[in-house]
């Protein structure tokens, strides 16, 4: 089961995000003026996992850019 995930976020927070790959799913991130996304999963737990990773990431990457160091 193959998805993309497209961002359409200005700031190239890729290397962030990072790559991924588990027993369930396997996904590469890539930058050309948005995030994509490729995922590739086993099946839709597997997919409903890398698109929870992504989400919990992306909210850990939003609240730091939030703090005033």
């Amino acid at each position: 089961m193959k998805s993309k995930l497209v961002l359409y976020i200005d700031e190239d927070i890729s290397k962030l995000l990072g790559d991924e790959e588990s027993k369930k799913f396997k996904s590469k991130v890539s930058f050309n003026g948005k995030i994509e996304i490729d995922i590739d999963a086993a099946d839709l737990a597997g997919l409903q996992a890398a698109l929870n990773s992504y989400m919990n990431k992306l909210k850990v990457i939003q609240s730091i850019q939030k703090l005033d160091i």
